[in-house]
């Protein structure tokens, strides 16, 4: 879980426009003082956790929110920095939080997460998991001076079942 402690890195990664931040798409730009009180309130309302690497190291964060128990569903948002973002990286890193996400909510059924087209390899790594692409929305999001499509995937927990997914960890 995420703690006061580890809201400067957040506010690092958060900072840094050559990428995408998981809280860019409100278009807000917050100051430190505004930005550490989101964060604390995030980790009140959904689950922020950090990914660390073998030696423990933060290179990331997830998060799990919008949640529906009752429904079966929730969306999962997955953030690296540019550094870590090959294929590899990207799909063990979803798979760690997804497994954590069905694995701390029973009820789960599906897990939603959103990709755009401008960074087309986290919809392949995936799909590789097994999320299926269930919705596009064209023109969606402004990045890199044009319009790009958003893509919903998502991933039901009989495929992760089945495919052997959860069996990794």
């Amino acid at each position: 879980m995420i703690s006061p402690a580890d809201v400067p890195l957040l506010f690092g990664w958060y900072c840094d426009f050559e990428s995408t931040f998981i809280w860019h798409l409100d278009r807000r730009v917050r100051s430190y003082r505004k930005f550490a009180d989101m964060v604390l309130d995030l980790v009140t309302g959904s689950e922020l956790s950090l990914i660390e690497d073998n030696e423990n190291q933060p290179v990331g964060c997830t998060l799990l929110y919008a949640s529906r128990p009752s429904d079966g569903w929730s969306h999962l948002a997955l953030y690296l920095p540019l550094t870590r973002r090959d294929f590899e990286i990207v799909e063990e890193a979803a798979k760690v939080a997804i497994a954590r996400a069905f694995h701390l909510h029973a009820s789960l059924r599906k897990i939603y997460m959103e990709t755009y087209d401008f960074m087309p390899f986290p919809a392949m790594a995936f799909e590789k998991i097994g999320f299926i692409q269930e919705a596009v929305t064209p023109e969606h999001f402004w990045f890199y001076d044009r319009f790009w499509a958003r893509r919903r995937l998502a991933l039901y927990r009989a495929r992760w079942e089945a495919d052997g997914s959860a069996g990794e960890r």
